[in-house]
C-alpha cells in the first residue's frame, strides 16, 4: 500500500467472498477468506485465502496482478497489485467504467484506451458524456466538471441511492444550441492524458420529460425446501398459497424445482427411488398455475450430481484436475446425456408444464476423465494435463461440450413435446463479451437452443445491477436482433435483504433495481429466490406488465 486510507478492504458479508479481476487476462474469479486488507497500514500485506467452489479457474490464480473488488455496497474499494499501485474509493457503475471521483481512470478499467472518442449526447433534457474506446465500447463519464461556454455549471444527476446516473443537468432557461466544455483525465497505456470535451448540443424541448418505460414480464425461480411443503397434509394448500403469492407479485412465470442435487420432487419412473420425495409437487404446481394464470416451469439441476447417481454409476462423475472424482456429472458421458434427456422428456410428457428450466448448465471446473482427455487431445493435439484454466483451447473445448449437451437436450424435448420450452439459469456478465462461466447463452438463444435465459445478477448495488442490465441490452441488440425479452436479469433478493437493515430499505433497493432494468431497455426481470420476494409483492407488482387487479 503506497497511499494509505483509514479503511479495511473486506467483502459483502464481512469477510467472505471477494471478487478478483485480472487486467492482463481480463478474467474474473471469486475467492473466500476470513481476512481483510488494512489499507491504513503502508507496505506489503499478505492475505491467506482458500479457493471456494464458486470460482472461474481460481485454482490457477497468479501471485499478483489482480484487483480486489467488494460486491456489497454502492461504494467499492479497489486495490491494484500491479503498477501503478493505487487505491481509490469509487461509486461503481460499469466494471468497464473510466473514471473514479478524482477524475482519473480506475486501475481495473476495461476500456481499451489505445484509441478513444469523446461524445456528449442529449437524452430527456440531460447531457450524457461518454467515451467510446478502441473496441467500440461506450462508457459513461463521471466526476467531470462540465460547464457551458458562458460559464454555467452542469450539476451531476444523483439517483435515489446517492449514486450518479451518468447524466448532467443543464441550467434552467437555456435556449438554442449550447456549447458544453470540460476536461477528462485518462490513464492510457502511455500514461495520464488530459483531453478536452467541447460539444455543442441542443436541449430537448421537454427538458424534464422522461420516457414511458416498458413494464416488465416477471418470473420467480423457486427452491422447494423453504417455499412449499411436500408433506401430503400441507402440500395442496402450501402450493395454492405459493402460486397466489406469485400472482400477487405480478409474476407470469414460476420455476418450481422438479429435481435438485439431492431430491426428485415428482414420482419419476427414471430417477432412483431413494431420491423421490413424498407426494407430487409438480402436479400440484401445474394444476394451481392453470387455475390462477401463472405459467409453471419444471426446474432441474443437471450439473451438480445427485450422490446416489454417482454411487450407482461411478463413471458418470466429473474428474477434476487432481484426478479425483467430483460431485458434478461429466457432460460428455453418453450415459449422463441419455439419462438427462430421458428425465426432461418424462417431465414434459407427463406434466403440462410450460417448459424445463435448467440450473447448473455449465461445465464447472471441467472434466479430465479419460474420455474427455482423449477427445480434447484429438481435437487440439496436446494433452489435457498440460493446459491451464485460462488456456483458450481448453475453454473452447468446455464451451463446445456444454453447447452440444444443450443441443441434445433441446432435441429430446422437441421430440417429446414440440411446444415445451427450454430455458436456463446463467451467470451474470460484467461486460457483453466476458463469459464468466463458459455458458455461451447468446449463441444458444441465437441458434434457438433455448427460448429464454434467466441471468443471476446478485448485488445490492443498483449501479452494478444497472451496469449488468446494460451489458444484457448490448447482447440483445448485437446478437439477438434487439430481443431483450429473451433475457431475464435476476435480482438476488436475499443479498439485498442482508445488505439493508429494514424491510423498507430492502424494498427501496428492489424498486431501484427494477426501475434500472426498465430504464436500460429490459422488458423482463426475475427474482431468486422467489420466497424472498414474497414480502415485497407490491414493490414487484408496481413494475409488472400484468395489470393490477385492483
Amino acid at each position: 500500500v503506497k497511499r494509505t486510507a483509514p479503511v479495511c478492504l473486506t467483502s459483502a458479508w464481512g469477510s467472505q467472498y471477494w471478487t478478483l479481476y485480472s487486467p492482463p487476462r481480463r478474467e474474473l474469479a471469486q475467492i473466500y477468506t476470513h481476512e481483510r486488507i488494512d489499507l491504513s497500514k503502508p507496505g506489503a500485506q499478505t492475505v491467506r485465502v482458500r479457493m471456494s467452489g464458486f470460482h472461474n479457474g481460481a485454482s490457477d490464480l497468479a501471485a499478483s496482478g489482480y484487483v480486489f473488488l467488494t460486491d456489497c455496497n454502492k461504494s467499492f474499494l479497489v486495490y491494484s497489485t500491479g503498477k501503478p499501485n493505487a487505491w481509490d474509493t469509487i461509486q461503481c457503475e460499469l466494471l468497464s467504467r473510466v473514471l473514479g471521483p478524482t477524475g482519473v481512470t480506475a486501475p481495473f478499467s476495461l476500456a481499451d484506451l489505445r484509441a478513444w472518442r469523446l461524445e456528449v449526447a442529449m437524452r430527456h433534457g440531460r447531457a450524457r458524456p461518454t467515451l467510446t474506446d478502441a473496441q467500440n465500447r461506450v462508457v459513461p463519464l463521471y466526476g467531470l466538471n462540465l460547464r457551458t461556454q458562458a460559464g454555467h455549471a452542469l450539476a451531476p444527476e444523483i439517483a435515489d441511492d446517492g449514486v450518479p446516473t451518468g447524466d448532467y443537468l443543464l441550467p434552467p432557461n437555456l435556449a438554442g444550441p449550447v456549447k458544453i466544455c470540460g476536461k477528462v483525465r485518462l490513464a492510457t497505456p502511455d500514461g495520464i492524458r488530459e483531453e478536452l470535451i467541447e460539444k455543442t448540443v441542443t436541449p430537448d424541448a421537454e427538458r424534464a420529460a422522461k420516457p414511458v418505460l416498458p413494464r416488465l414480464d416477471l418470473l420467480g425461480w423457486g427452491a422447494p425446501s423453504y417455499e412449499f411443503s411436500t408433506k401430503s397434509s400441507h402440500a395442496a394448500e402450501s402450493m395454492r398459497q405459493e402460486i397466489a403469492d406469485a400472482k400477487a407479485a405480478g409474476l407470469t412465470k414460476l420455476l418450481i424445482h422438479a429435481r435438485t442435487s439431492k431430491e426428485t420432487l415428482y414420482p419419476s419412473r427414471i430417477a432412483l427411488p431413494s431420491t423421490i420425495t413424498e407426494g407430487d409437487a409438480l402436479a400440484l404446481a401445474v394444476a394451481e398455475g392453470r387455475k390462477q394464470g401463472v405459467e409453471i416451469y419444471a426446474a432441474c439441476i443437471l450439473g451438480v450430481a445427485q450422490p446416489d447417481d454417482l454411487k450407482a454409476h461411478p463413471d458418470w462423475a466429473m474428474i477434476g484436475r487432481s484426478g479425483k472424482p467430483e460431485d458434478w456429472y461429466c457432460y460428455n458421458h453418453p450415459g449422463v446425456r441419455a439419462f438427462h434427456a430421458a428425465l426432461l422428456a418424462e417431465i414434459v410428457t407427463r406434466y403440462d408444464v410450460a417448459g424445463i428450466a435448467l440450473d447448473y448448465v455449465r461445465p464447472g471446473g471441467g472434466c479430465h476423465c479419460p474420455r474427455c482427455a482423449k477427445g480434447f487431445e484429438a481435437k487440439f493435439h496436446k494433452p489435457i494435463k498440460n493446459v491451464g484454466a485460462y488456456d483458450d483451447d481448453w475453454r473452447a473445448w468446455q464451451r463446445d461440450s456444454i453447447t452440444d449437451y444443450v443441443r441434445l437436450l433441446r432435441g429430446a424435448l422437441r421430440k417429446a413435446r414440440p411446444t415445451a420450452r427450454l430455458v436456463g439459469y446463467m451467470w451474470a456478465r460484467f461486460a457483453p463479451d466476458k463469459d464468466r462461466a463458459i455458458q455461451d447463452w447468446p449463441r444458444w438463444l441465437k441458434e434457438d437452443l433455448m427460448d429464454f435465459v434467466a441471468v443471476g445478477q446478485y448485488t445490492p448495488s443498483t449501479p452494478w445491477f444497472r451496469a449488468e442490465c446494460r451489458a444484457m441490452r448490448v447482447i440483445a441488440d448485437r446478437e439477438l436482433g434487439g430481443r431483450a425479452d429473451l433475457i431475464y436479469p435476476l435480482l438476488g433478493v436475499g443479498y439485498i435483504h442482508r445488505a439493508n437493515p429494514s424491510h423498507a430499505a430492502a424494498a427501496a433497493v428492489i424498486h431501484r433495481h427494477l426501475q434500472a432494468a426498465r430504464e436500460e431497455g429490459m422488458s423482463a426481470a426475475g427474482f431468486f429466490s422467489f420466497s424472498e420476494i414474497r414480502p415485497h409483492a407490491e414493490t414487484a407488482r408496481a413494475h409488472s406488465a400484468v395489470p393490477s387487479s385492483r
